[in-house]
């Protein structure tokens, strides 16, 4: 019995081949997840005598696909043994295609690709004849109605053919060809899932050590799709046969293995910390505070205000403390905004060059303890931007306990982009040790509660897969257009907002109710905390909006020492966020689950404080 296999990316157009060639409706026979065509049969007049199994598989983007679709192709790769492997591709998913390709050549079976050029949109014809063609492989035309004998035959004629620099390319598959127990192709795929269930086979933990004298790091998961998707872009991209640059194949690698990634992303945070804490926070801002809004604007509008004829409508909009403009308007469109988005241009290069899956890959090992996957610092990077939005992208996560301790992460720990740039305008001010200070007790707090959260919820870490896009330089152009976008969503969003906090503070003031709450809170604040009175008013804003709080310490912090600033910025990022991400938190994980991540957020933060205020004091720095 001959078995041709089909699969391919969604929506190339495999099923559609499949039912032209069998005749099989949709409805009609499905096992194993899979449509399947079986038997000793005649295809369009085409008589086997050894008989013909077509199998119809779903769609997949790679081999290690953690999904259902995912784990029926790799059990029918086990079960069925298929003679052929037919690849269906066009010319919207060819990249992907090639990669997927060039991750079935693994498994030391024939390999061909199917072109559907019946497909809208599919023009790539030059690209996968001279892609497959320097790859030695076959590359066959999707049949016409009256092709089909000659299509089969063609298909069972695949013969398996892998050329030299295909094994540069993807190591894996001559290591893999010299260590194969038997034919059992599925053992030799668990390769692939070492990291997670390393007790497969005492054969496989042979391989991996093979592997691992080769000097790639021991996620061979991750370096097969690396390396596909290398061979992938070397073939697409260089048709003349000259050899491939390897630069960025290599730097790719670098990256993700510790010992040379977490420098670089170490280096990575410092620069950001210079081009937005020192030049964003502290040139940018000090031209358009000193030189344009105080020479220029304030004087405008005390000569409009003059005109009021109240002295309580004048304090309204000027008064130095709780005034619309100097504490609301000034806040968010001299200091907050610049500084964002210096921060918005650092972080979009990052996205935007395919470094965060990279770092997300180094960082997958690192956050197993804390419950999570490498696909979990998708949220917290997120988290970075909006802690309402990365909420959202939790729903990302496989499992409920990966969901939970994601978003009690964002809520505790990760300040948000406006906040972000708020404390590079504090932070700016200071030594540059107070930054490496704050952001070490930050990653500290996280790693520290997430082990925590970890070890209370019941449940296992997922195994993680993930494509990684080229690494490229991005548009200039595209990345200002970006940053100006998302600076001007801010705005539109957060200036009504400062300006209602400078109203309540302002009428709080006023009628004598901020004395109130400042003597309420003096037994934590001053006492427990080591801070100023004057603090209070700061905290009342961040319940309202974080960055406006810190925007208004950047204000009246003159009054502070080094060590008060660097608490107040603490107790602030391990704080409540903003009233939207309380309400997003609430529709992700209920009320109940919200409620109890809100009240650990709330003692934690509190308790937080007072131990940096201790540790300060048994601690002499920044005296």
């Amino acid at each position: 019995m001959k078995r041709i296999l089909l699969c391919g990316s969604h929506k190339t157009g495999k099923s559609t081949l499949f039912f032209q060639l069998t005749g099989t409706k949709p409805d009609e026979e499905f096992l194993n997840g899979a449509k399947r065509h079986g038997g000793k049969t005649t295809v369009d007049g085409a008589n086997l005598e050894e008989g013909l199994e077509i199998i119809d598989t779903p769609g997949i983007n790679s081999i290690l696909d953690e999904t259902p679709e995912g784990a029926i192709f790799r059990g029918l790769l086990e079960t069925e043994k298929p003679d052929v492997i037919a690849v269906v591709a066009d010319g919207l998913n060819f990249r992907r295609t090639l990669a997927l390709t060039a991750q079935l050549l693994i498994f030391q079976k024939p390999v061909c690709i199917i072109r559907n050029n019946k497909k809208p949109g599919s023009d790539s014809t030059v690209d996968m004849a001279t892609s497959t063609q320097r790859a030695s492989i076959p590359l066959i035309d999707f049949p016409s109605e009256t092709e089909h004998a000659e299509f089969i035959k063609e298909l069972l004629g695949t013969k398996l053919n892998t050329p030299s620099f295909v094994y540069e390319k993807m190591p894996e598959i001559k290591w893999i060809s010299e260590f194969r127990p038997g034919d059992e192709i599925l053992t030799t795929f668990r390769i692939c899932e070492l990291s997670t269930w390393p007790e497969t086979s005492p054969a496989i933990e042979s391989l991996r050590k093979k592997i691992g004298q080769h000097g790639y790091f021991s996620r061979a998961d991750l370096n097969i799709v690396d390396h596909s998707f290398s061979l992938s872009d070397f073939l697409r991209e260089n048709p003349d046969g000259e050899s491939a640059p390897e630069d960025s194949s290599r730097f790719s690698l670098l990256l993700q293995k510790p010992l040379t990634g977490i420098p670089f992303a170490a280096a990575v945070f410092f620069l950001m910390y210079l081009f937005v804490g020192r030049f964003g926070a502290g040139i940018v801002v000090d031209f358009i505070d000193k030189t344009l809004f105080a020479n220029y604007v304030l004087p405008v509008f005390k000569f409009i205000t003059d005109f009021i004829p109240w002295e309580m409508g004048r304090a309204l909009f000027m008064d130095p403390d709780f005034g619309l403009v100097p504490t609301g308007i000034f806040l968010a469109l001299a200091i907050v905004a610049p500084v964002l988005f210096m921060f918005y241009l650092f972080i979009g290069f990052l996205e935007e060059s395919g470094y965060f899956p990279r770092l997300s890959v180094l960082f997958d090992r690192m956050m197993r303890p804390m419950g999570l996957n490498g696909k979990g610092i998708f949220p917290l990077i997120m988290g970075f931007s909006c802690i309402t939005m990365a909420l959202a992208t939790t729903r990302m996560l496989e499992t409920r306990k990966e969901r939970i301790i994601a978003s009690f992460l964002l809520m505790l720990a990760i300040p948000c982009a406006p906040l972000m740039g708020a404390m590079f305008i504090i932070l700016g001010k200071l030594h540059y040790s107070a930054f490496i200070f704050v952001l070490a007790v930050i990653l500290i707090q996280v790693a520290f509660t997430g082990w925590v959260a970890n070890k209370i919820l019941k449940g296992k870490v997922q195994p993680f897969i993930i494509e990684l896009t080229p690494l490229q330089f991005p548009s200039a152009l595209q990345l200002l257009k970006k940053s100006i976008l998302r600076t001007w969503f801010f705005l539109k969003e957060a200036l009504p907002i400062f300006i209602l906090a400078s109203i309540l503070l302002f009428i709080f003031a006023r009628i004598g109710l901020l004395n109130l709450i400042q003597e309420a809170a003096k037994p934590v604040v001053t006492d427990f905390w080591g801070l100023p009175i004057e603090s209070v008013q700061v905290f009342i804003k961040t319940i309202i909006r974080r960055e406006n709080g810190i925007a208004e310490l950047s204000r009246i912090g003159a009054g502070f020492t080094s060590v008060q600033l660097i608490i107040t910025i603490l107790v602030m990022s391990f704080s409540i966020p903003c009233v939207n991400s309380f309400i997003m938190l609430i529709k992700e994980q209920g009320v109940k689950t919200a409620l109890a991540i809100v009240g650990v957020v709330i003692v934690y933060s509190t308790l937080l404080g007072g131990a940096l205020n201790l540790f300060f004091r048994l601690v002499p720095l920044y005296r």
